[in-house]
């Protein structure tokens, strides 16, 4: 005669199969309409432009229709917040920065989500830094000249930062800091707000991605001064990194990965990180990534999540230092 515990134990076993069949089968149907990703950036920013990219590849593999979202403002605030709002069933994700799941939780007293807790990292797409460049005007070239210039008149030039809190400016922050740089950071809406204001030279300075700036470096609309990545972009592959220029411990890099609604089933979550990494596979796709100067990169959750906690320590004393606080 079966027992009661064994009847009860029986049909637990039963339920769980049943509900790891049925998150299985879910993982394999998904995505069976358009997904939409959320990015924190506006059109023509850095974050959109490798959106887009993206969009475009994981459309052609998987048959479904991915769109991109822009929620720009507050530092990809709302971005992530749409995303750890949304239904954790695949079909609203996010491409998050290092400044939202990492920077923002120095910068902001109350975010309205937690990184740790409302968020499920997917896979990082790529890395990138950032590029200095100068109006003409200036007539510099090399860091040194740029600091010896700036001292002359300390504070006299203006920075220009695509957003507070943004990867550039925390680099921007950490250049200034460890090269003796005397300029007055300028906050803009957008990368594409900045840019228009050193092409009409009403800042001097101005420190974004090379997607953003390579075409204005190219065309001698600005000149570049430095790159603040590991290694020389390929785009831009005379601009000297900031290591090269006599300041290795300014070098700053960030990255940006698809994250998804913290209850996102795993059996989905680990499709779409595998598919995330299939696309390291298209030629096309990297050649792409790498014209704007993104280096292609992929992981698994549980390696973006290393990825994220590793960030944190390196970066949480800098921060601490700055006591920047955007709210």
């Amino acid at each position: 005669m079966i027992s009661r515990r064994d009847a009860l134990l029986g049909a637990l076993a039963v339920s769980i199969a049943d509900g790891l069949l049925s998150k299985a089968m879910a993982a394999q149907d998904w995505p069976n309409t358009y997904v939409k990703l959320l990015v924190g950036g506006a059109p023509g920013s850095v974050p959109d432009s490798l959106a887009r990219l993206a969009v475009d590849a994981l459309s052609a593999r998987l048959g479904q229709s991915f769109v991109v979202e822009n929620r720009a403002g507050a530092g990809g605030i709302v971005a992530m917040q749409g995303v750890a709002t949304a239904a954790p069933d695949g079909y609203t994700i996010g491409l998050a920065t290092i400044s939202q799941l990492v920077f923002n939780e120095y910068l902001f007293a109350k975010l309205p989500y937690d990184p740790a807790r409302d968020l499920k990292p997917i896979s990082t797409l790529a890395t990138s830094a950032s590029v200095l460049a100068a109006h003409p005007s200036l007539q510099v070239s090399r860091l040194a000249d740029l600091v010896a210039l700036s001292k002359r008149d300390p504070g006299k030039l203006l920075l220009g930062i695509p957003a507070n809190g943004s990867p550039p400016h925390i680099a921007a922050l950490l250049l200034l800091k460890t090269t003796g740089l005397s300029a007055s950071v300028v906050p803009f809406k957008t990368g594409p707000d900045s840019l228009t204001a050193a092409l009409r030279g009403d800042i001097q300075l101005l420190i974004d991605g090379p997607a953003l700036l390579a075409p204005q470096i190219d065309s001698k609309a600005l000149s570049a001064i430095v790159a603040t990545g590991h290694e020389r972009f390929g785009s831009l592959s005379a601009v000297p990194t900031i290591a090269e220029a006599g300041f290795p411990d300014a070098t700053a890099e960030s990255w940006l990965g698809i994250v998804a609604p913290a209850g996102l089933p795993d059996p989905v979550a680990d499709k779409l990180s595998r598919e995330c990494s299939a696309l390291l596979g298209n030629d096309a796709y990297v050649q792409k990534l790498k014209h704007l100067s993104f280096a292609p990169k992929s992981t698994t959750p549980s390696e973006f999540r290393d990825l994220i906690a590793s960030e944190r320590a390196r970066w949480s004393p800098v921060l601490q230092t700055a006591g920047l606080k955007l709210g």
